[in-house]
């Protein structure tokens, strides 16, 4: 059979728009045939977005559009600065959420959120021009970003990317890749079973590698502290550095050369790929097992 491709805009498919006490809401409620291993891509120019799973296949996607005002002849019309589609080619859906850039200047009155169900197996890539972003517990590719707020990740089985332009930075278990970047703020890592690269441009960073890997771990920030741990018997060529601290260490580390307290270079457990930690205002610290 051939698949049909189905394009919905957001206000024929309005399922409630009232007034209250905080002005014009519009509730959008739909539901989408997708079997586990598809894939969701949600591009918005506002709004937090909150992904969890469920053992169906399906994506269920729920968004409330709200007016910030007070009780305006104008709030209806406002909710129109807020047009969204859904595409969904039978193993893809993607939502897209755009403001009437002639309206532009009134769109910090609206506040978007979204919550969406997809199935257990699923990739996501995802980008909020403003709000918090979250997922829970999944299996699959994510390419997260935020241009401003806090990721929170729950455990997730496959590679990750995720970027935020202003917050913290929350994860889980990690059972593939992970890189993360923040423009402004903390850093905490449950733990990853495979490569890892992390850096804020002001926080501090905390992150437990669960076991050996093949590639460079770099971990990077502008202003505090990082705390990396590791098994016991993990081999690494560590190059430690900070310009405002200092550096301690679980783990023997034959140094060549001067020894100093504002960086450390050598091999732990024999050597391995590069372990490459620097901070400009913190201190370092390179523990065994368990943080």
């Amino acid at each position: 059979m051939k698949k049909r491709t189905v394009i919905l805009t957001a206000i024929l498919i309005c399922l409630t728009s009232s007034l209250s006490a905080r002005g014009a809401q519009r509730h959008i409620e739909k539901s989408f045939n997708i079997n586990a291993g598809g894939t969701l891509t949600l591009d918005t120019d506002l709004g937090t977005v909150e992904i969890s799973t469920h053992p169906e296949n399906t994506v269920q996607v729920n968004v409330d559009v709200v007016v910030d005002s007070s009780n305006s002849r104008k709030d209806k019309e406002m909710l129109d600065d807020m047009k969204l589609t859904f595409n969904n080619s039978g193993t893809e859906l993607t939502v897209r959420g755009r403001l009437n850039q002639a309206w532009s200047w009134r769109s910090n009155r609206l506040r978007a959120r979204f919550q969406i169900k997809v199935p257990d197996k699923f990739n996501l890539n995802v980008n909020t021009a403003g709000g918090h972003l979250s997922v829970s517990h999944i299996t699959g590719r994510l390419n997260l970003h935020t241009s401003g707020g806090r990721i929170m990740l729950g455990n997730i089985s496959g590679d990750v990317k995720a970027a935020t332009s202003g917050g913290s930075i929350k994860i889980g278990e990690v059972n593939g890749n992970l890189d993360v970047r923040t423009s402004g703020g903390r850093i905490d890592i449950e733990g990853v079973m495979g490569n890892l690269n992390a850096h804020t441009s002001g926080g501090s960073i905390e992150a437990r590698l669960l076991q050996q890997t093949s590639k460079p771990v770099k971990l990077s920030t502008s202003g505090g502290n990082i705390r990396l741990a590791v098994p016991a018997d993990f081999k690494a060529d560590l190059e430690a550095s900070t310009s405002g601290g200092s550096i301690y260490t679980d783990f023997p580390v034959v140094v060549t050369g001067r020894v100093s307290t504002s960086s450390l270079h050598g091999p732990i457990n024999g050597g391995g790929p590069p372990v490459e930690l620097h901070t400009s205002g913190g201190n370092i610290e390179i523990a065994k097992g368990a943080r």
